[in-house]
């Protein structure tokens, strides 16, 4: 895609946005999905599409996408788009569980360790995108305790 934008060759940004919706239309593409979502943001055009076409996936595969192993490689605005979703049905301790890996997965990439402060760090904002509220005391609880959910960032 980013050499059809800058060739300017609209027969190759057709090709490559084909490509990428058909992929998206079988079963258990969740990695593949969430990679195409994380390469279609850094696109100059086509992201529409594509984009809504696999956040639509997100929402019916949920569960799947969540525990993938492209989960925890997620850009960070890849990451807001599917916290930020009205439509995503996952138990909000799934969710939890996802970004909590996915924070780990930064901190290993940015050679931090993954202490609880550095966790909460690099989850930044997109900590206030969790529904805390719509778990209950059970679930709350059993969240990791050194995920740093519960660590002030500052």
């Amino acid at each position: 895609m980013q050499c059809a934008d800058k060739y300017d060759l609209p027969l190759l940004t057709d090709f490559c946005l084909d490509f990428v919706l058909k992929d998206l239309t079988g079963n258990g593409r969740a990695d593949r999905c969430l990679l195409h979502m994380d390469n279609a943001l850094t696109w100059a055009v086509g992201i529409e599409g594509v984009v809504e076409n696999c956040l639509h996936f997100v929402d019916v595969h949920c569960r799947g996408v969540l525990q993938s192993e492209r989960f925890a490689e997620l850009q960070p605005s890849t990451l807001r788009l599917i916290l930020e979703r009205d439509t995503l049905f996952a138990e909000e301790s799934l969710i939890c569980r996802a970004v909590d890996r996915w924070t780990v997965a930064v901190c290993t990439r940015s050679n931090l360790e993954p202490s609880p402060a550095n966790r909460r760090e690099v989850l930044g904002e997109l900590f206030y995108l969790i529904r805390f509220p719509l778990m209950t005391v059970s679930q709350l609880t059993d969240l990791p305790p050194n995920s740093g959910f519960w660590r002030q960032q500052r």
